[in-house]
């Protein structure tokens, strides 16, 4: 059954829309609907968000029969040069084993979780770079909003994106959704898809 779903997507632009991001955005909308205490942690809303998307979604029943598979990886590391990895990764297992990893941060106003850092070096940078999804063509940042304005966020977040070694930057969804592709070193370009979810 799990295989007729994934191969009914044209490709894995699909299969990572209706995959992944639809169930990220199912969780979110129901830990808003339900109103469930959200604290500042990231990897407290990281945790909370998977728990409702392992539970809760259309994806739930794959998960459940280990058609795809949610990894959680909060390291906080003791100095600079510890090894850090993605905070997420979403593994499809299709006829190819598929994966994502997905970035996520906080943004709060006026404080060391800003814009810029989701922008920076230590945020999207990472998967430009190559220190994030090396083998891998498609990524995700994930922004939790916890502070100000979120359309002037969202619209600075998406203007922004666009000045980091940025081929195209589109809007997929009213929903704060977007789509962008970066130049990578040497020679190839990597996806990113940018959830905005708001927590405030």
């Amino acid at each position: 059954m799990f295989n007729s779903e994934v191969y009914k997507y044209k490709n894995r632009d699909e299969i990572i829309k209706n995959l992944i991001i639809t169930p990220i955005t199912e969780a979110y909308n129901l830990i808003k609907r339900d109103k469930t205490n959200i604290t500042n942690k990231e990897d407290v809303i990281t945790n909370t968000l998977v728990l409702s998307i392992k539970e809760k979604t259309s994806i739930s029943e794959y998960i459940k029969y280990n058609h795809i598979k949610i990894i959680v990886r909060q390291q906080i590391p003791v100095d600079k040069n510890d090894t850090v990895s993605p905070d997420l990764e979403f593994i499809i297992f299709e006829k190819n084993l598929f994966s994502v990893e997905l970035e996520a941060k906080r943004i709060y106003a006026k404080n060391k979780w800003s814009i810029s850092e989701y922008l920076s070096d230590e945020g999207i940078g990472r998967f430009i770079s190559g220190k994030y999804s090396k083998e891998n063509e498609y990524a995700g940042m994930i922004s939790y909003i916890q502070n100000g304005n979120l359309g002037n966020i969202a619209s600075n977040l998406f203007n922004g994106i666009k000045n980091v070694n940025c081929n195209t930057c589109i809007i997929i969804s009213s929903n704060f959704i977007y789509c962008s592709v970066h130049n990578r070193k040497p020679l190839s370009t990597i996806i990113i898809y940018h959830l905005i979810l708001f927590f405030s």
